[in-house]
């Protein structure tokens, strides 16, 4: 779900941003998640979903076992070839077949490989593809927005790097991409663009 880096403007705010402003209160400084969602997501819709199985990149672990199962969640089976390999498989997404129903605890997903749900790209990894009722529950939530799960759910993720990296923006962004001092050359790009409008916000703000 994650926005072209290169495609993202200045700061603006979002129909969120005074909603995640009264969620973080004094946690930590609000325009951290209000830089966060313009680069996720740009505050549009939680029913967002990614799929690893549709990412090219087989360096991703999901996407290396999706190919090696040789079948999509729907039973259509593929051969390992060159052009599994290098094609998009999935075809239980909203962008590449029956979307996900609401009513569906699971969300219709392949649970056998990680997904990322809502605006801020949270990935979920169920174990065996069998998630606990509580980590299928929290999807249905964030998925649905239902009482802000989305936006709370992130803002508590983000106080975990808050309180994990000495209380610095910088290293939360990197922390929100694997670890606070990640030297990801992608993770890297995404965090200076989210500090960029991070400080853009704090201009605003006053």
């Amino acid at each position: 779900m994650l926005n072209n880096i290169k495609n993202i403007g200045n700061f603006h705010r979002t129909k969120y941003y005074d909603t995640i402003k009264t969620l973080v209160g004094n946690k930590y400084p609000h325009c951290i998640m209000q830089a966060m969602i313009l680069v996720e997501s740009s505050g549009l819709s939680s029913q967002i979903i990614g799929h690893d199985e549709n990412v090219k990149n087989e360096k991703i672990k999901s996407r290396r076992d999706f190919i090696a199962s040789g079948a999509t969640f729907l039973k259509k089976t593929f051969a390992i070839t060159t052009d599994a390999k290098t094609s998009q498989q999935n075809d239980d997404g909203p962008n590449s077949g029956p979307a996900p129903k609401p009513s569906d605890p699971k969300l219709g997903l392949d649970l056998r490989f990680s997904h990322s749900v809502g605006m801020f790209g949270l990935t979920f990894f169920p174990p065996d593809g069998h998630p606990t009722d509580g980590s299928a529950t929290t999807m249905q939530s964030i998925y649905n927005n239902t009482n802000n799960a989305d936006l709370q759910w992130a803002i508590n993720f983000a106080k975990k790097g808050w309180d994990s990296c000495g209380s610095n923006p910088l290293k939360v962004f990197k922390f929100w991409g694997g670890s606070c001092d990640s030297t990801n050359s992608f993770v890297l790009q995404v965090a200076a663009k989210k500090m960029d409008l991070y400080n853009q916000c704090l201009a605003q703000d006053k």
